[in-house]
């Protein structure tokens, strides 16, 4: 629903439109009059500074980063892949932002927001994703090694990491389910090898930052409040007729939208003030099914379909490529929440098979909230045969494909990455 607050701007939008309409302001011209609104807040130099919050750590991780590699740090944070002695070298010399990181894990995290701060106060996601690498090289290493105390010890910091992340900005969600992910993925072949005391830390620590992490409905919200800033800006461009920073945004795609824009300038006040009122309207309504959408399960979800309208929608030139994030990050998290959970269950499957020697017969043991999937909002799929068993979900196709792929699609079911 687009609340009170969206109709009321509504009714005032179209007030003023009539407004204009009757003043006889027909000709755009400047359009000097007309009431651009404002969509967005306006960015502020504020951010938390509490030594309380594992963001400050963060922060304080990247800028050590920058200090060490000096100008090399640009060059490094850029690069896709290393080299194996660029490997080696970061892992020693990252030694101390690795702490700084892992001086966060007790800590609650309040992560700021573009729509918030300042570009400057936000520095960090480039040195932020190369040192959730180091995080992995550790986990690798220590694993070859067979010190799975230590292998531990940094999946719990970088699966901490991540999801602290996944309470800022869409940019900053998307690195965070992939550190993560990065994280699940190397250590998860190794359960097997932990002992009992090991899988018990893994799991209790991973269940603690699982069941704490930020809400996935905040981070909906976080991306309804930058598609407003996406709204704010095309407007700005507009009125102040500078196009330059929306070109360098839309890229390849920019010659057809910023042309209609400046033809815009020769329409009527009342076509050129629709045009913003309706993007946004639009903004406002998927940015609250997004919202909606990420409280249920997808099984429950319903389609983002488009705001209907009498007009043609020009709008929809940039709508395509600002109001498209939320279900991409929505997808990343159902992935990794349902993987995650399977993390902490196998991990308690194992202990069960080291202590006990056989699995549990079940999943009634294990907290509500570990055992839904996240797809279908039903149990996960669990079949246990004294020691074999098989722990799955569903996965988007919402059908049991006994945990695998179907044949036809490439919607297998969702399973942990196991195998080595």
């Amino acid at each position: 629903m687009e609340g009170i607050s969206g109709i009321a701007l509504r009714a005032c939008g179209l007030l003023a439109a009539s407004t204009l309409i009757v003043l006889g302001l027909e000709s755009c011209g400047p359009h000097d009059q007309l009431p651009f609104p404002d969509y967005a807040p306006k960015a502020t130099s504020q951010v938390p500074a509490t030594g309380s919050n594992a963001y400050q750590d963060y922060a304080l991780a990247a800028a050590d980063f920058d200090k060490r590699f000096g100008a090399r740090a640009d060059k490094l944070t850029a690069k896709p892949t290393y080299s194996e002695p660029e490997r080696i070298g970061l892992q020693k010399q990252t030694r101390e932002e690795i702490q700084r990181l892992h001086s966060a894990v007790l800590k609650t995290c309040t992560m700021p927001v573009d729509g918030s701060v300042s570009k400057d106060a936000l520095k960090g996601r480039a040195e932020w994703r190369v040192l959730g690498e180091v995080l992995r090289w550790n986990i690798q290493d220590a694993c070859q090694n067979e010190n799975y105390s230590e292998a531990v010890r940094n999946a719990v910091i970088a699966t901490k990491f991540g999801f602290d992340l996944t309470g800022g900005s869409p940019s900053d969600a998307s690195l965070g389910f992939a550190i993560v992910d990065e994280t699940r993925r190397t250590i998860a072949p190794f359960l097997t090898k932990l002992n009992p005391v090991q899988l018990s830390k893994l799991s209790g620590e991973t269940k603690k930052i699982f069941l704490n992490r930020p809400q996935t409905d905040v981070l909906m919200q976080r991306v309804a409040e930058d598609m407003l800033q996406h709204v704010q800006e095309v407007q700005n461009a507009y009125r102040d007729r500078q196009y330059d920073q929306l070109a360098r945004e839309l890229g390849d795609d920019a010659k057809e939208p910023i042309e209609y824009l400046r033809d815009l300038h020769d329409q009527s006040d009342k076509k050129c003030y629709q045009f913003f009122e309706t993007f946004a309207t639009e903004a406002k309504v998927v940015g609250s099914r997004l919202v909606a959408n990420s409280r249920l399960p997808l099984a429950e979800r319903t389609p983002l379909e488009p705001v209907k309208s009498i007009e043609s929608q020009p709008w929809k030139r940039f709508a395509i490529r600002f109001f498209h994030d939320g279900d991409p990050l929505l997808a990343m998290n159902d992935a990794t929440e349902a993987r995650t959970q399977m993390l902490i269950l196998e991990c308690q499957i194992q202990i069960s098979l080291k202590t006990e020697e056989h699995t549990p017969r079940d999943l009634a043991k294990f907290t509500k909230r570990l055992t839904v999937d996240p797809y279908s909002g039903e149990l996960l799929v669990y079949h246990t045969d004294g020691r074999d068993y098989k722990l799955y979900s569903v996965g988007q196709n919402l059908k049991d494909d006994a945990g695998g792929p179907d044949g036809r699609l490439p919607l297998p079911d969702v399973a942990l990455e196991v195998a080595s």
